[in-house]
């Protein structure tokens, strides 16, 4: 249960990342908005009811309904983000510009109100299987509590995130700018949740101490016989307590707390609750916290260089632009809802393949480390068989993250015949995690080569889209026509760029930016025969006497040359360079060139 929180919670913000912030409402009615959002709320609530409608169900039973439940959550909030344009309504919130974590947090609001619906179907199940009867704030305040628990670093890692943008210039912002200074950025911000957010994760998890007495004595004994450094044992109420299992939490000694739940207390006695201890113990001892953040840092960096990578491997080909075209959709909505779509199928990939190898072997690697703490597999071996009784006969059942019991058991009773296989894992262990750093480093340079070639061979196809779709969007819209002139006139398209730049100067026919770029092209066109230097002149002036700014004027001065006006021309370049002072040796060079030789 907590692993497929983790994995929603996680699919939920890449959907909030990915997604981008339309410019435009997809349905521009108003009245068609309010009906399709109904109508999918309807379908959605009849989806939950239908899925929740068992009357008896098991413990393993009930948390295979929430995960089905958090997915269909996931796709109609994905429906809302990716085909309804969600983002566009919440970058109006307050702040949400200036802190796009607010919209973010927005965002994950109201996927919560889906949570919600499936939550009230979910408590009546819920107090049957585990023999309570929460009301159902109760149930649905300790639900969000525990989803904010997993949330929060994310959340205080993008609040200091925004709030760099607003460091003014100096040593500090130059530092935060560079790959090494955000490193260190990344790495103290890690340091000071992985020291806090234990503490804080114990009272959002509703865990409490261990009670002074003999039980408390007796684990801190355990912890201490198998060298577990700790600074509390709390109880775990996982699904109310019945949950048969115990966890280490806390990378540091100083934040680092074992959690057993009062049903493992209950059901050990003091040998099968020291195997479970010398198990956590296990964990710490073969750092499995630390390499779990190195694995959930791998993910990152692939979804990171994925996501370009999914991007330009779109836009490189004719079936988008083909979509594009017949839904009339925005560009740059699909591209992000088409460039996601290998991201979310690699995240089901790496966690199921990738996450769940480590975590099975790491699983199996603490087995063994309570064989080698106790030297006998003995304890462990029948503390597993009571969990997978009292779990309801689950020892041969099949786990993404754990090996089956029978599995563990089995693997440890030919362990404690043949210490040779204790080595063998060990290495085995050792060496797919050299393996995977391998590969993780090899990808990082790959893409950093790769990634500049294949972003400058497909951008300006996708520019020449996205920007046809706003012309088909604001036909009377001159901008949009200028910047489509723009980008025929950079790809040589001279004679489509000047009928192009005429269609937007009969709309707007003092816009001083389309006269000095179509002044520009007639002036620099490769085509000889395409070239104009008188009308080019004209249009120049008139640029000029509307838009004066250094690059504009030094198109007047190539039209004065070019007109045989070498005086004019650098004039204006003197002109330029006194409004443009950053500009100063461009336009002393253009100065030299046009009083002494022809370009």
């Amino acid at each position: 249960m907590i692993y497929g929180s983790i994995i929603s919670l996680l699919v939920v913000i890449l959907i909030l990342a990915t997604g981008d912030v339309p410019a435009l409402a997809q349905l521009t009615s108003p009245t068609l908005t309010a009906i399709v959002v109904a109508a999918k709320f309807f379908v959605y609530v009849l989806v939950v009811f239908v899925l929740g409608r068992k009357k008896t169900v098991s413990a393993a039973g009930y948390s295979r309904l929430e995960t089905r439940l958090n997915l269909l959550a996931i796709i109609v909030f994905a429906f809302d983000v990716y085909l309804l344009g969600l983002k566009h309504f919440l970058v109006a919130l307050p702040l949400a510009r200036a802190l796009p974590t607010v919209m973010d947090l927005a965002g994950i609001a109201i996927f919560h109100l889906y949570l919600l619906v499936a939550w009230l179907r979910l408590r009546p199940l819920y107090a049957r299987v585990f023999m309570v009867n929460p009301s159902f704030r109760d149930f649905v305040f300790s639900r969000l509590k525990f989803n904010l628990s997993l949330i929060l670093p994310w959340i205080l890692f993008s609040f200091l995130y925004d709030g760099l943008e607003y460091l003014p210039p100096g040593w500090p912002r130059t530092m935060l700018d560079s790959w090494w200074g955000g490193m260190i950025f990344f790495v103290a911000v890690f340091v000071v949740v992985a020291a806090a957010f234990p503490l804080l994760m114990v009272r959002l998890w509703n865990c409490r101490s261990v009670p002074p007495g003999e039980t408390r004595r007796r684990l801190f004994a355990m912890a201490a016989k198998t060298g577990f450094t700790i600074r509390d044992i709390c109880l775990w109420p996982l699904m109310e307590g019945r949950a048969v299992t115990a966890a280490v939490m806390g990378l540091l000694r100083q934040a680092r707390f074992l959690l057993v739940t009062p049903a493992l207390l209950e059901n050990m006695d003091d040998e099968e609750l020291l195997a479970v201890v010398a198990h956590e113990a296990g964990h710490v001892r073969y750092r499995h916290l630390w390499l779990y953040f190195l694995l959930f840092a791998g993910f990152a960096f692939i979804s990171q260089a994925l996501m370009p990578i999914s991007v330009y491997w779109v836009m490189g080909t004719d079936i988008f632009y083909q979509m594009v075209r017949i839904a009339n959709a925005d560009p740059g909505e699909m591209l992000d809802f088409l460039g996601s779509v290998p991201l979310f199928l690699t995240l089901i990939l790496y966690f199921r393949f990738v996450f769940g190898f480590f975590m099975r072997n790491f699983e199996r690697q603490a087995d063994l480390a309570a064989l080698e703490s106790l030297g006998s597999a003995g304890p462990l071996v029948t503390a597993l068989e009571k969990i997978a009784v009292l779990g309801g006969n689950i020892r041969d059942k099949p786990n993404w993250h754990h090996f089956g019991i029978g599995e563990r058991v089995d693997f440890l009773r030919r362990a404690e015949a043949r210490p040779d296989m204790v080595r063998r894992h060990h290495r085995k262990v050792n060496l797919s995690l050299a393996f995977f750093v391998l590969m993780i480093v090899s990808g990082f340079f790959l893409y950093a080569r790769a990634m500049p070639a294949v972003s400058l061979s497909e951008s300006a196809r996708f520019s020449e889209a996205l920007i046809s779709h706003r012309m088909r969007l604001e036909p009377d819209n001159p901008v949009w026509l200028q910047l489509y002139g723009d980008l025929l006139q950079d790809r040589g398209r001279y004679a489509d760029a000047m009928r192009v730049y005429g269609h937007a100067l009969a709309i707007d026919p003092d816009n001083g930016e389309i006269l000095n770029n179509m002044a520009w092209l007639l002036l620099t066109a490769r085509v000889p025969w395409q070239r104009d230097s008188k009308r080019a002149l004209t249009l120049a002036k008139k640029a000029v006497s509307l838009h004066r700014r250094g690059y504009v004027l030094d198109t007047l001065a190539l039209a004065y040359w070019r007109n045989g006006m070498a005086r004019e021309a650098q004039r204006c370049e003197r002109e330029a360079m006194e409004l443009d002072p950053g500009g100063s040796l461009y336009y002393q060079g253009r100065i030299a060139a046009f009083g002494g030789y022809e370009e």
